[in-house]
């Protein structure tokens, strides 16, 4: 694999779909899910790249994420202003699915 990527989110079918939708976009990836921050500190690797995390585990663990803000993408069922307000990057997962589809492309292109 030439990175590694982590999803952390207590909603396993979320995650599971996330991890599929990354790995057809970026084929190289190893997507590593996680269902709690102490599970990803548990297992953690210097190797991440980027974190795919739910809002609510953003916003109850600002210590760990405020650090990784340039490499972590919290996903949001609304447009994420708060979230956004802090500086991190948002992924609205209520859209409808081309614009999803889009939107998880650019961050691959932006890297």
């Amino acid at each position: 694999m030439d990175f590694r990527i982590a999803i952390i989110d207590t909603n396993s079918l979320s995650s599971i779909a996330l991890r599929s939708i990354l790995i057809d976009i970026i084929p190289q990836v190893e997507v590593q899910i996680y269902s709690s921050i102490q599970q990803l500190q548990d297992n953690q690797s210097d190797e991440i790249v980027h974190y795919f995390a739910s809002s609510g585990i953003v916003f109850n663990n600002m210590d760990f994420f405020v650090p990784l803000k340039r490499k972590t993408i919290v996903f949001c069922a609304g447009d994420g202003k708060l979230i956004r307000h802090n500086g991190f990057t948002t992924l609205h997962t209520s859209q409808p699915e081309k614009s999803l589809l889009t939107e998880s492309l650019s961050f691959h292109q932006v890297g």
